[in-house]
C-alpha cells in the first residue's frame, strides 16, 4: 500500500500525542504538560517536544507551471504534474539537510471542534471553491482546517513577542481531519528547527507550561480581537492570494512564508475571536 501525505500526518499526530522518552530520544523526545486551566473544555493535551528531526529533501523543481492546471474546457478534471527530475536517471537518493528542533503540540478537544462546526456552517464554502480554482493543493482544507491554521499563526505571532525568537525562526504544522478519513485530527504543532544548536535551546518548550500557554493564548485572543484595519479586516471575505482569506492581514494574522505551510492563506480571526455582534462565531 502506498505511503502517502495522510498515512504521514496520522502517524505523526499518534506519536505526537503521547509521551516518548526511549531508545530514539535522540531523535525524538515528548512529555505531557497540563492543560491551561481556562482552556480545559478547548484543549485535550499539550505536549512538549523536547527534541524532534526534521528531514527536508529536495524532490526536484518547478519552472512557470503550478503545481496544477485545468482543462480549459473542464474544470473539474485536475491534472497533478509532476517535479522536473534533478538527474535524467532516477536516482535511488535525494539532496536533503537534517536538522533538530524543539517544540509545542496542542489536541483540541474533538467534541469542541465538532459543536463549532455546526455553529461557523457554511462559511467557508467560498473559501473553498477559490482553494480549487487556483494552484495550491489542500486535501485537508475544512474549516476546522482554517480554525487551527489561524491559531496556529495568532500563536506564533504571540510566541515571538515573549520568548525572543524570531517569527521567521519558528514554524506550523497543522493536523486536520482529511477528506474520506475516518481518523480525525484536530491538533497543532508550532516548532523551531535547526541544523547547529538553536534548535535545543529549550526556549519554545518553556512556552507550553501551563501558566505561561495560559497567559500566551488569553494574550493571543485579546490581539485578535482587533486589528489596525478593521473593521475593513474583520468584515473582509476576500483578502489575500485568490481571495483565500477573510480576516486576516499583515496587521493582525500573516506570517513569514517560510513559516507557513500553506502561503499565508486559508485564515480567518473570525473563527477565534467571532464578531463584535457575534462572539458565538468563534
Amino acid at each position: 500500500e502506498k505511503f502517502n501525505e495522510l498515512k504521514l500526518f496520522e502517524q505523526e499526530y499518534k506519536a505526537l500525542s503521547v509521551s516518548y522518552e526511549g531508545e530514539l530520544e535522540e531523535k525524538f523526545k515528548s512529555s505531557r504538560s497540563s492543560v491551561p486551566e481556562c482552556f480545559e473544555e478547548y484543549f485535550s493535551d499539550v505536549m512538549l517536544i523536547k527534541r524532534l528531526r526534521e528531514v527536508c529533501a529536495l524532490k526536484g523543481y518547478r519552472r512557470i507551471t503550478p503545481e496544477k492546471s485545468y482543462d480549459e474546457a473542464d474544470c473539474d478534471k485536475v491534472k497533478i504534474r509532476d517535479y522536473a527530475p534533478l538527474s535524467s536517471q532516477k536516482l535511488e537518493w535525494l539532496p536533503a539537510v537534517e536538522m533538530t528542533g524543539e517544540g509545542i503540540f496542542i489536541r483540541f478537544n474533538e467534541n469542541r471542534i465538532k459543536e463549532w462546526e455546526s455553529i461557523i456552517g457554511k462559511r467557508y464554502e467560498r473559501m473553498g471553491s477559490n482553494l480549487k480554482m487556483g494552484n495550491m493543493i489542500r486535501d485537508n482544507f475544512s474549516p476546522r482546517y482554517v480554525l487551527l491554521h489561524t491559531f496556529a499563526h495568532l500563536l506564533i505571532r504571540q510566541i515571538t513577542i515573549q520568548c525572543g525568537y524570531s517569527s521567521s525562526a519558528l514554524k506550523e504544522r497543522i493536523y486536520s481531519t482529511y477528506k474520506d478519513s475516518e481518523f480525525n485530527m484536530a491538533g497543532v504543532l508550532i516548532y523551531t528547527s535547526s541544523s547547529d544548536s538553536d534548535g535545543s535551546l529549550g526556549g519554545v518548550v518553556r512556552q507550553g507550561e501551563a501558566d505561561v500557554l495560559n497567559n500566551t493564548v488569553l494574550n493571543l485572543l485579546q490581539e485578535a480581537s482587533w486589528c489596525s484595519s478593521d473593521p475593513l479586516c474583520i468584515e473582509s471575505t476576500d483578502q489575500g492570494y485568490n481571495s483565500l482569506n477573510y480576516a486576516a492581514c499583515h496587521a493582525c494574522a500573516l506570517l513569514p512564508e517560510t513559516s507557513c505551510e500553506s502561503r499565508n492563506s486559508l485564515l480567518d480571526r473570525v473563527a477565534l475571536t467571532g464578531k463584535m455582534e457575534d462572539r458565538s462565531l468563534g
